[in-house]
């Protein structure tokens, strides 16, 4: 296997898939299954207006949050497959978010919780998650990923929002 099929920037100017997903390391070490990126995962096909409106604005949220946690040292871990000491190193994000400005804390913790909700409880991650897998419809998410993004679920922890499917 090539390590190109691993590179996004490879895989973006790659035309032979209308759509194409990329699993990143950085959600796989949180145990966000499927680690599937929305920030690099995209889609030639055009969907309805609001769709394509949410996962923009999902993906300009999750942008700003990797912006103010940028951290070279754990890249560089994930970098050299050191899995462990990336999971450490993980360990101290919530000190670093907490430093943040008010208005900056609440981009990250909602990106966090928006890439939760993501992990939805799919028949393929069934057995390494120890999740039932459920079936949750486009409108489910689309309106869980609305009430996200608007803050409706600011006061939701993020591990609530582990493989729940659709919003209660």
């Amino acid at each position: 296997m090539s390590d190109r099929v691993t590179d996004p920037e490879f895989a973006a100017t790659t035309e032979l898939f209308d759509v194409r997903l990329f699993c990143s390391p950085l959600l796989g070490i949180r145990g966000l299954w499927p680690a599937v990126d929305p920030f690099h995962s995209a889609s030639r096909v055009k969907g309805a207006p609001r769709h394509m409106e949410l996962a923009e604005r999902a993906r300009g949220l999750i942008r700003q949050a990797r912006e103010l946690t940028f951290d070279p040292v754990l890249l560089e871990y994930l970098a050299c497959r050191a899995y462990g000491a990336a999971k450490r190193r993980l360990a101290g994000l919530p000190e670093r978010v907490a430093a943040l400005e008010p208005e900056d804390r609440r981009t990250v913790e909602r990106a966090r919780r928006l890439e939760a909700f993501l992990t939805n409880p799919f028949f393929v991650v069934e057995e390494e998650t120890g999740t039932k897998a459920q079936s949750v419809t486009l409108g489910d998410t689309l309106d869980g990923v609305e009430a996200i993004l608007d803050g409706a679920c600011d006061d939701v922890a993020i591990e609530d929002l582990i493989f729940t499917g659709a919003l209660p």
